[in-house]
């Protein structure tokens, strides 16, 4: 993912971590936890805890498992840093995958849903549906 930049030149941000002095690359060698205990990408207008901070090489790529439940999910991106949205850029990619058990074990998933959260100086919230996970058992005759 492409961090976005909480102040234009100046500091990025990505899910939960936070780098003042922004070196406009992914590679920012140590990042800063959100303010507060707080994430900067909220799901269902709640902080997530997104894990361990992710370096440019896992392009800070976070991963949480929820199952669905047939509701629309809503992504919201919140600068906890300044609060201030006109002077934010660039975005943040929500990947939503479904996992299916065949044979008891969990197979790979066949497609994926992008969600693209772009900022246009205001609050950002974005909703995204997501299916009831369905577990498939592969049956021989």
């Amino acid at each position: 993912m492409n961090p976005w930049e909480y102040q234009i030149d100046y500091g990025a941000a990505d899910a939960m971590y936070f780098k003042a002095n922004y070196p406009n690359n992914v590679y920012w060698g140590g990042g800063s936890p959100c303010p507060g205990n707080h994430s900067f990408l909220q799901v269902n207008g709640q902080d997530e805890d997104w894990g361990p901070f992710s370096d440019g090489e896992t392009n800070h790529t976070y991963t949480i498992h929820r199952a669905g439940n047939g509701v629309a999910v809503t992504f919201q991106i919140v600068d906890w840093n300044d609060g201030n949205y006109t002077n934010n850029e660039c975005h943040i990619d929500v990947y939503i995958y479904l996992d299916y058990v065949v044979g008891g074990r969990v197979a790979d998933w066949t497609g994926q849903l992008v969600a693209y959260f772009a900022f246009s100086g205001a609050v950002l919230v974005g909703a995204v549906g997501v299916p009831t996970v369905k577990r498939l058992r592969l049956l021989s005759g």
